[in-house]
């Protein structure tokens, strides 16, 4: 099981990456039959996750249909998945964990819009899955992470069972096991095994270094901006925001311009920044960080102008209903 600092350390070592960079890194370290993940798991939306590796699987159910049928089969339903089809791993989700569901490929609902939040709020960087996963609209508008074989509309009853946690599974060509480095985007899936984590790491990030040299001549020639833009997206998850913000350091950024996700998870990595010569701006949202410059509007005096004039119109009596967004992010932070 890996500690607390070593987890971080490798979310650092990979935040930034992309999944060719990781497959060019296990190229060169001699794992060409490894790693890559069969294509015809893709992304629900266009989207990039790393993490580590929480492994999960399903079989199909074993026994016959439910004969129940109405309220009867409501009843066999809540039996089925307090006995049958259970969720126990995500109670278990540390932040930074990559969910890897082996669902022997079945065409099922296992993941929607409700348990997709569940394992988004536990601080899980994405999930993958080799069945399906339904709800997807709703997945999409709340950027949950995903990375499916089916989109799909049956619900798991009399379909699936659950098997095991934290073991290693077969996953569309690879084996995964508890602790392996996961990177995932639009190129699909690739997962690096733990034990040659930092050995990949360092050709991965010789290449992209090399892939970004060799585009900054090309951008030069075409008359573009001759300064390198990096953009990343840490889709609310301050573990990954940390994690991609110091790799922004370690390659090399003058600046960096950041909406923050917390008013203080990111002020040692901006201290430690700001002690390289590196200049931080945060948009949108204030930090408390003393070494970045905050950019930002008064949410709490927009709000106010906002709920007087509905008080207004309402002529002053009646029940307002407030939406601060996010708990905890510095634009719910600022409205107090």
């Amino acid at each position: 099981m890996l500690s607390t600092k070593e987890r971080e350390k490798l979310l650092k070592l990979y935040g930034g990456l992309r999944v060719a960079d990781v497959r060019d890194g296990l190229d060169w370290n001699g794992y060409h039959g490894f790693g890559t993940v069969c294509h015809g798991v893709r992304p629900l939306w266009r989207t990039k996750a790393v993490g580590i590796a929480r492994t999960v699987r399903y079989l199909p159910y074993r026994g016959p249909a439910p004969l129940q049928r109405g309220d009867a089969y409501t009843e066999w339903s809540n039996w089925y998945y307090g006995n049958v089809c259970t969720y126990p791993w995500i109670k278990e989700i540390e932040p930074g964990d990559f969910v890897m569901i082996d669902l022997s490929r079945m065409p099922v609902g296992l993941m929607g819009s409700n348990n997709g939040m569940e394992v988004k709020n536990a601080g899980a960087a994405g999930f993958a899955t080799n069945g399906g996963a339904r709800d997807t609209d709703e997945l999409i508008l709340q950027q949950v992470p995903v990375w499916l074989r089916y989109t799909t509309q049956p619900m798991v009853q009399a379909r699936l069972q659950f098997e095991s946690t934290q073991q290693p599974i077969a996953f569309e060509g690879v084996q995964i096991c508890p602790g392996d480095i996961v990177v995932a985007d639009n190129d699909g899936i690739v997962v690096v095994p733990l034990e040659a984590a930092e050995a990949v790491a360092q050709y991965a990030w010789r290449e992209l270094r090399s892939d970004k040299a060799g585009r900054r001549k090309l951008y030069e020639q075409a008359g573009l901006a001759s300064g390198d833009l990096v953009v990343t997206n840490s889709d609310n998850q301050i573990a990954l925001q940390v994690s991609q913000f110091n790799s922004l350091v370690n390659e090399g950024c003058n600046v960096i311009v950041s909406i923050p996700g917390s008013p203080t998870a990111l002020c040692d990595a901006i201290s430690a920044a700001h002690d390289k010569g590196v200049l931080v701006v945060t948009d949108e949202a204030a930090t408390k960080c003393r070494d970045a410059i905050n950019v930002s509007w008064n949410s709490y005096w927009a709000q106010e102008i906002g709920a007087k004039a509905v008080m207004d119109a309402l002529g002053g009596k009646g029940n307002i209903v407030s939406v601060e967004g996010t708990a905890g992010a510095p634009t719910a932070v600022a409205t107090k």
